[in-house]
């Protein structure tokens, strides 16, 4: 339900597919991968990346790419996974703001963030490989490294942030998250909220 707007030529979009087996329980893991690999990339094209849970990866506090996954399921199993991936690499802030209004103050792009222009080819390989390597590590040592990995990148522990769910809103602090991936949110009066698909808007 958000507004979304790339023109064609200058910014990457990419769906990885992941054959299975998998257990279901390792499902959301790649959620994680995917936003890991997407905050390598931009780092390797020059800026300084910073990741919103779950996936969205910032640069200057500004969302400049994200990563989603979907997935079919079987039983107790995963059959297959996607991982897709959007980055902003080259669109013009300006074609940004045209199109989205006041929605655009929250976005940016590597060229606005670098100030040079993103070789689409090297980002989408850059992506791919951190992408491999970020699953294989997932595959050989658990969620262990990888939720370590996106806990160092993370910008939302600590900061207070309101939850939007059915009903009313849940405002509480951020406390990191969970062995399975769920963010932990607890209010003023100790009462805990996990979050596993919720939108989070932070209020400082």
């Amino acid at each position: 339900g958000q507004p979304w707007f790339s023109p064609a030529g200058v910014n990457l979009y990419a769906s990885v597919l992941f054959r299975g087996p998998l257990a279901l329980e390792e499902a959301p893991l790649f959620s994680f991968i995917g936003g890991l690999a997407l905050a390598d990339a931009v780092r390797s094209a020059g800026a300084s990346p910073a990741i919103k849970w779950p996936n969205d990866v910032l640069v200057c506090g500004r969302k400049v790419g994200g990563a989603l996954i979907e997935c079919a399921t079987r039983g107790k199993e995963v059959e297959y996974l996607i991982v897709g991936v959007g980055a902003n690499l080259n669109v013009d802030l300006d074609a940004l703001a045209a199109a989205l209004g006041p929605a655009a103050s929250a976005a940016t792009s590597l060229r606005a963030a670098t100030g040079r222009e993103v070789d689409r080819d090297t980002f989408a390989a850059d992506y791919l490989n951190a992408l491999d390597s970020w699953a294989r590590l997932c595959r050989d040592q658990g969620s262990g490294p990888v939720l370590q990995a996106w806990r160092e990148r993370d910008i939302l522990t600590g900061r207070q942030v309101e939850i939007r769910r059915a009903g009313p809103p849940f405002v509480g602090r951020v406390g990191g998250v969970d062995s399975q991936g769920r963010l932990i949110v607890q209010d003023a009066v100790g009462e805990r909220c996990m979050v596993t698909t919720e939108e989070i808007r932070p209020y400082d």
